[in-house]
């Protein structure tokens, strides 16, 4: 006999050495599927059975201790294994693409599963895992679009990168017994039945993307320990209704309820400083947002296409409010912070409801845009601090009756007034040195103009289609 070789099926077929099977291939494989493990065998060794189609069930001896790293790699047919308590490690993607293994039983020894070790095993039902495993590995269990439960250890306090992502037919996710502290980035993403989630308080740390997609989910209860929401955790949650949020947040992430559309009025704790872009896009069903003095920044589209969002109230501290923020919203009447300095391009643009609001004096910058067809608007203030009227800012703004002029504005720009139908006089100050292009076209209902004498020029465009009306320079008044 061979040294290193055992006899099977006729022939010296299958390989191993100092008790580690080392490679099998499908001539080992009995017809009917089978492989025995012989009861020397102590350890499956790394890729042992890599690859072997041919492979419906193996038997495993008490005396197996250990399972290596892709030991059973696309098995496409293997169905059944046992695997005994004596197993204390199996290494990463041990199991990984079995995809007719419909049922396992991990042993109890295990500490930990391994990135991807059962990862696209598409028809496993249910896993429970044994009460000592701490770690659930990257990939783990991601791709078992069959799996429909989940028995968690007590003892667990890590769930890594897409662990579980792409299991559409997981329903129920009770993580309250645990001791978790981390769900990992993509942890849950695409569980697409997925309709609760039950979280310890311990968690600190619920990754970006880690409940994207999860289109049944209807209600959120983050009573942890977490200070950060993660970039676009609930991103397209279509269904996500109700979130209580951690009492010690401090920041809310870009894209984080991105797209929630059935998301209600949310409670922001007083801890919370900072919401990132997109925060909040397209939650169409929010109807007010109360933030807390601590906000000292909102990024771009914060609220952007939030269209039933009708009550802003924003911190006293804010300087700045983004591009975007509250673009196509419902806002009917809105405070401006006190110490505001700049209005961010499109910030309110398509506001259809939103009829008044006063510009404080520290007002400096009103961006491209800003107020871009709010069709509901009729009266403006701007500060003296204002230097210029930026491109577009009220176009379409077709109630707009009355706007007072800064008197140390020196630039009006192009389409600043486009088609402000309603507006019937304008006394644009002596400081005013240029004016663009269709500033005020299509101001039909503009009867004077009162134009400082500093004005160099201006074209044509700036008061075309705007009907028969006195054209006065200040100095003749």
């Amino acid at each position: 006999m061979l040294t290193g070789f055992t006899k099977n099926k006729g022939g010296y077929l299958w390989k191993s050495k100092k008790n580690i099977l080392q490679k099998v291939t499908s001539e080992d494989i009995s017809d009917s599927g089978l492989f025995i493990v012989p009861e020397t065998v102590e350890v499956i060794g790394k890729n042992a059975f890599s690859g072997v189609t041919d492979l419906e069930e193996v038997v495993l001896t008490e005396r197996i201790k250990a399972i290596g790293e892709h030991a059973f790699y696309a098995c496409e047919n293997l169905r059944k294994i046992e695997l005994n308590d004596n197993i204390y490690a199996i290494g990463k993607g041990a199991f990984n693409k079995c995809i007719k293994l419909k049922r396992i039983t991990l042993p109890s020894r295990l500490k930990i599963i391994q990135d991807e070790t059962f990862s696209d095993c598409q028809r496993l039902r249910e896993i429970i895992l044994p009460e000592h495993v701490a770690v659930i590995g990257k990939c783990a269990f991601s791709g078992c679009s069959c799996l429909e439960r989940i028995s968690m250890s007590e003892e667990l306090k890590s769930i890594e990168r897409g662990a579980f992502s792409c299991c559409t037919d997981l329903e129920d996710l009770d993580l309250s017994k645990t001791k978790l502290t981390k769900i990992g980035e993509f942890a849950f993403e695409y569980c697409t039945d997925l309709q609760e989630v039950r979280f310890p308080q311990t968690i600190e740390l619920i990754g970006g993307h880690s409940f994207k997609r999860c289109t049944r989910l209807r209600e959120v209860n983050l009573n942890t320990r977490q200070t950060v929401i993660g970039t676009h955790t609930f991103r397209d949650c279509i269904r996500l209704k109700k979130v209580i949020l951690p009492k010690n947040i401090q920041e809310i992430e870009s894209g984080a309820f991105y797209n929630c559309k059935k998301l209600e009025t949310l409670k922001f704790p007083s801890s919370l400083k900072r919401i990132g872009q997109f925060a909040f896009y397209c939650c169409e069903t929010m109807e007010e947002a109360i933030l807390p003095e601590e906000v000292k920044s909102l990024d771009i589209c914060v609220f952007m296409h939030c269209k039933n969002l009708r009550k802003v109230r924003l911190p006293g501290g804010l300087s700045s409010i983004p591009g975007g923020a509250f673009l196509h919203t419902g806002i009917e009447e809105l405070e401006l912070p006190v110490q505001l300095r700049t209005i961010g391009a499109s910030a309110f643009k398509n506001c259809m409801e939103l009829c008044r609001f006063k510009i404080p004096d520290t007002v400096k910058k009103i961006e491209e845009g800003a107020f871009y067809e709010c069709k509901k608007l009729e009266q403006v203030l701007l500060p003296d601090s204002l230097k210029t009227i930026e491109m577009d800012v009220f176009n379409g703004c077709i109630s707009l009756k009355n706007i007072r002029l800064p008197n140390c504005l020196t630039e009006i720009e192009g389409s600043a007034f486009f088609n402000c139908e309603s507006l019937k006089s304008i006394t644009i100050p002596k400081s005013v040195r240029e004016i663009g292009a269709f500033a005020f076209f299509g101001c039909t209902n503009l009867s004077e103009a009162f134009i400082g004498n500093s004005l160099l020029q201006y074209d044509s465009s700036v008061f075309a289609n705007c009907g028969d009306f006195v054209l006065k320079t200040i100095k003749d008044i």
